[in-house]
């Protein structure tokens, strides 16, 4: 059951277009190495639609403020802001982005300005793209090393502009990362141990909607401010995955062959629920594993279908609730579940200690949901969990979970650093009977990321009978069709 591909009914996407990435046209660059206000790009020429991304960067922010940018020349909308350095480090550069489009065909003049009491050298440049549906994520960050940071694009087949200034003034040669695809240089000012230096480049297509880290590997040792944007392309795919957050929680204690605890926020059409769910084992066997059947199905009020993607049992002795079960369900809900709607689990046997955590997570329009190649489980007796991992085989982008449930009334829990905890109260999902022994906690994490084999997954938990479920899931559109159908197969 758990290497099922989830299968719903098939809503077909007003969109089949293939995504395109934008086209870089051009640069138009002042200088760097003067303190002269303002500054003119020399005219360039542009079509109605070009987007417009414009940078500067000042050498320090005593006595300097970085004014945004203007059309001297020619015809564009206003320029609006996308980053600006943070209240500035009283020893770091200035920097900013903004963007405009070009209203009309023609030639364009672009001016930077500066203001202030202190003269400082800055200077700026404006790349222009053609063929975008506009500006998409940024982000920025100030730190010591070599300039670096993050950025999650929006959609799929965006270019995305990084550009860095170093109040250091290391010398020396770049080296772009090339994450997002190969970076082009656009804007270089080589440290001179006194002023600053500058790094500015592109990358022409990131590839699929996802993280990226951006930026360079040398020249190390800067005291940088960085920053990048998204350009989108046209029909770009939004990311295969993101969390949205957690729908329910809850615990407990009374015997019963079904446990129905009840959502706190709404599950939304077209998102896919995951349940993590823990109880005690009921079986008379001594073999731990996947084989053991002791939950049999899930459904929810709004009539969703849901789908078991795997159990794990740690059997323990042959006495039944004297160790632990986990599982791992998923649903995409076609119909609402709606904030106080009931998901009912059921057993096997009656059983006593339940408890569950569950998160929901988004998918484009249009894709396909599987499980990956490579689930795993493991019993811990009388430990914390240990480390596990899941080996797809795959390169891309998947979303990787991990259920563990534990023979306690333990009430804290630490996620590992590469994964993101399942959220809501750890009291709540606990069913804590008093002792140790007869309690039943349920914690669960997940990571997104393009992995072929998961990071490592070591959470901290109790040190207790526990059994753990690790699966990864895909989301794909289908072959051959854009963003395609809205099934599950």
């Amino acid at each position: 059951m758990r290497r099922l591909l989830l299968a719903l009914a098939a809503i077909l996407l007003a969109s089949s277009a293939w995504a395109t990435a934008p086209t870089y046209v051009q640069e138009a660059e002042t200088v760097w190495n003067t303190t002269t206000t303002p500054k003119d790009t020399a005219s360039f020429a542009v079509l109605t639609g070009d987007m417009l991304v414009a940078f500067a960067v000042g050498a320090d922010p005593t006595g300097f403020v970085l004014s945004a940018p203007t059309t001297f020349s020619g015809s564009t909308s206003a320029w609006t802001a996308i980053q600006s350095s943070p209240s500035a480090p009283a020893s770091n550069t200035v920097v900013g982005i903004w963007w405009a489009t070009a209203s009309a065909d023609g030639n364009v003049v672009v001016r930077f300005a500066r203001t202030g009491a202190t003269p400082q050298l800055f200077g700026g440049n404006v790349l222009t793209f053609r063929g975008s549906d506009g500006i998409g994520n940024s982000s920025r960050t100030n730190a010591s090393g070599a300039p670096t940071l993050d950025i999650t694009t929006a959609l799929s087949d965006s270019a995305v502009v990084v550009i860095a200034g170093d109040w250091a003034a290391v010398a020396g040669a770049e080296t772009w990362r090339a994450n997002a695809g190969a970076a082009t240089p656009a804007s270089y000012l080589n440290g001179d141990g006194a002023t600053y230096a500058v790094h500015g480049a592109y990358h022409a297509n990131a590839g699929a909607a996802a993280l990226y880290a951006v930026g360079l590997t040398a020249p190390a040792g800067e005291t940088y401010n960085i920053m990048a944007v998204e350009v989108k392309g046209i029909g770009g795919i939004p990311a295969p995955w993101t969390r949205v957050g957690t729908f329910a929680v809850g615990n407990n204690g009374t015997a019963g062959s079904t446990y129905a605890p009840v959502t706190s926020a709404a599950l939304e059409v077209g998102n896919v629920g995951v349940c993590v769910i823990g109880k005690d084992e009921t079986g008379t066997g001594t073999t731990d594993g996947a084989a053991n059947a002791q939950f049999t199905s899930a459904t929810d009020a709004a009539g969703n279908t849901w789908f078991e993607f795997g159990e794990w049992c740690n059997m323990q002795t042959s006495t039944a609730a004297d160790g632990a079960c986990t599982a791992i369900y998923v649903t995409a809900a076609t119909t609402q579940l709606n904030s106080g709607a009931a998901i009912t689990f059921t057993f096997s046997a009656s059983t006593t200690r339940k408890a569950i955590k569950c998160e929901e997570f988004s998918i484009p329009s249009g894709y396909i949901v599987s499980i990956t190649a490579g689930s795993n489980g493991l019993a811990a007796d009388g430990a914390d969990p240990a480390s596990m991992t899941v080996a797809t085989g795959v390169a891309q982008l998947h979303l990787f979970i991990r259920s563990d449930s534990c023979e306690s009334n333990d009430t804290t829990s630490t996620a590992d650093a590469d994964y993101v905890t399942f959220g809501g109260s750890d009291t709540t999902a606990t069913s804590n009977s008093g002792t140790a022994a007869t309690s039943m906690g349920s914690r669960g994490e997940s990571r997104i990321a393009t992995e072929s084999t998961s990071a490592a997954s070591d959470p901290t938990h109790a040190t207790a009978d526990c059994a753990s479920l690790m699966v990864g899931l895909n989301s794909t559109a289908p072959a051959g069709t854009g963003s395609g159908w809205s099934s599950w197969w």
